[in-house]
């Protein structure tokens, strides 16, 4: 009996244990592009594109799967953001994992009115961006955000949603 039961279990847990690569991140493809078209479907797709340092990495409540990267943002070339900015991963196989004091090309979406980046964003180290900066351009350098006292930070420095961009770059029409 204890023989049967066994081998129920282990035929119930077998396919259970084989589905863990169903959780893998599937990112779309872009077969027959080159690295240049690819780039710029990437910065039309993105809601920011930006490059800077990682200069802080550090676990989302005590959670290890989970990661908020601090940047400090030297150029950007889509959404106007502060001088740094902070994404916060979700914790899932498709979160891209920054390395501390590298410099990296983000790709960064919108989900839930915070921007993210993930696996599937092709994000790349500077040294390893070439092409893409050619087809992206020179940028521009984030603008200077004053400090104010502690407790009443600036809206530009709420990184990581659209807080962060100016009212002039949200159109009054658009639906948040």
């Amino acid at each position: 009996m204890k023989k049967a039961s066994l081998y129920a279990l282990l035929v119930v847990s077998l396919p259970l244990l084989c589905s863990v690569g169903a959780l893998a991140c599937v990112c779309p493809s872009f077969s027959g592009e080159t690295l240049e078209q690819e780039t710029a479907s990437r910065f039309r797709d993105a809601k920011a594109v930006f490059a800077g340092k990682v200069v802080k990495l550090e676990k989302v409540d005590g959670e290890t799967s989970r990661l908020r990267t601090t940047i400090k943002v030297e150029r950007w070339w889509k959404g106007e953001l502060s001088e740094e900015i902070v994404l916060v991963g979700d914790g899932s196989s498709c979160d891209y994992y920054f390395t501390l004091g590298e410099k990296y090309l983000v790709f960064a979406y919108e989900r839930e009115g915070r921007l993210k980046t993930g696996s599937c964003s092709r994000n790349v180290t500077l040294d390893k961006a070439a092409v893409q900066l050619r087809v992206l351009g020179k940028g521009v350098r984030p603008k200077k955000v004053e400090r104010q006292p502690q407790g009443n930070m600036p809206r530009a420095h709420f990184v990581g949603s659209l807080e962060c961009l100016p009212k002039q770059v949200i159109p009054a029409t658009t639906r948040l």
